[in-house]
């Protein structure tokens, strides 16, 4: 007698096939595996009338859409999402839109923007009582704290994240917490603090093969290690992240890794091999939109073509990195910022430094890390304007404040 047939699976079994299989490709850096099975998700939604679903597929589309840095691609699936959540009146998924609004926001590097919608969505996910989704979303509003120089602030978050994330067992996303601590650590001018961090979210990384986490903690232990003096720990860390990255598509943290490994052969004396490097970066910017990095690749060519002694180049980047500068976040790596105001200066573009100068110093005020380097454009613009005691008494500021903080890279 043959057995009654099995029932077709359900909207939430299907989600949950769906979701998870999308999951171990995005773990795993298999970001065309993870797409088609969102797409699949999709797919099904749309045929078996089930808007919620779709809305979610949508949901996760977009994220995919914002690491590749097809923010046009992300907005457009958000909005559907956000149209299909309203017609099932369905508070998860607004909810969860309001979350990935506040992705794409950090990605476009607007850190306010993403503020204000992870505080809906933390709201809006304490109300629903989701753990995961809570975890998340203060993940989300530590970046955004941190970034827009609140460092306690972006720790508070970011620790709770990483407490709930440890209690899920979400290992990658506890890797993820560590190196943004270790970033605030940097920030503060506690490069050992933060080396120990990196280090450990990277050895977990490594472990569970996640190759994003091993790019991003890459990348703050090399910052780290260079503020410490260690150029060859320093240059070790960079490349292991870059052999990393060359074999996946992972604009967010791939650009910020040449930067630093540019860097890290500048450190050495090699702005040749810097230069290179940075070029690559710039190079990579332009396959995606990712205009947000301008600033921060052409002030890197600017440094490289100062140490090089190519002023009327380093001029030229000075002046592209300004362009591009919007004063609204921290830097996603540590610049030195100074030779910008060095070349400009030696341009005969006084005010342009001097009002670029300014308008960053007010914003690293509160960041230990990146006031040093600010004194030192401000002595170079005093220095400029026949100040001598002036820039002598910055310059000796600067000098306390890395020796306090004990960094040797400034």
């Amino acid at each position: 007698m043959l057995g009654a047939l099995e029932p077709p699976p359900s909207a939430d079994e299907l989600r949950r096939l769906y979701v998870g299989l999308a999951r171990a490709h995005e773990l795993l850096a298999q970001t065309e595996g993870a797409r088609a099975a969102y797409e699949a998700l999709l797919a099904y939604a749309r045929s078996a009338g089930e808007p919620a679903l779709a809305g979610l597929a949508l949901n996760h589309l977009a994220t995919l859409a914002v690491h590749d840095y097809a923010f046009a691609q992300a907005a457009a699936h958000l909005g559907e999402a956000a149209r299909l959540a309203e017609q099932a009146g369905d508070e998860a998924s607004l909810a969860d839109r309001q979350w990935r609004l506040a992705q794409l926001a950090h990605h476009q590097l607007d850190f306010r923007t993403s503020l204000t919608h992870g505080q809906r969505a933390l709201a809006l996910a304490r109300k629903l009582g989701e753990a995961a989704f809570i975890a998340g979303c203060l993940n989300t509003l530590g970046y955004a704290r941190l970034l827009l120089g609140d460092l306690d602030g972006g720790a508070e978050f970011m620790e709770e994240a990483r407490a709930r994330y440890t209690e899920l067992g979400d290992r990658a996303m506890v890797v993820d917490c560590l190196t943004a601590l270790a970033s605030a650590h940097v920030w503060r001018g506690q490069a050992a603090a933060g080396a120990a961090l990196a280090e450990q979210a990277r050895a977990t990384a490594g472990e569970i093969e996640n190759p994003w986490g091993q790019v991003y903690s890459s990348n703050w232990l090399a910052l780290a290690r260079l503020d410490q003096g260690h150029l060859d720990a320093a240059l070790a860390a960079a490349q292991g992240g870059r052999a990393v990255a060359e074999s996946h598509s992972f604009m967010p943290v791939a650009v910020p890794n040449l930067l630093i490994l540019g860097g890290a052969w500048r450190a050495r004396g090699e702005p040749r091999r810097a230069l290179e490097v940075h070029q690559a970066a710039r190079a990579l910017c332009e396959l995606g939109e990712a205009r947000g990095f301008d600033e921060l690749v052409s002030g890197e060519l600017c440094s490289d073509c100062a140490l090089l002694g190519d002023w009327s180049a380093a001029a030229e980047h000075a002046r592209a990195a300004v362009a591009a500068r919007r004063y609204q976040g921290l830097p996603l790596v540590i610049p030195l910022r100074w030779p910008e105001t060095d070349a400009l200066l030696r341009a005969g573009e006084a005010d342009l430094a001097r009002a670029d100068a300014e308008r960053w110093q007010a914003l690293v005020a509160p960041v230990p890390r990146l006031r040093l380097a600010n004194l030192r454009s401000l002595a170079a613009l005093a220095q400029h304007d026949g100040h001598e005691a002036a820039a002598q008494a910055l310059l000796d500021e600067a000098r306390r404040l890395r020796e306090a903080l004990g960094v040797h890279l400034a």
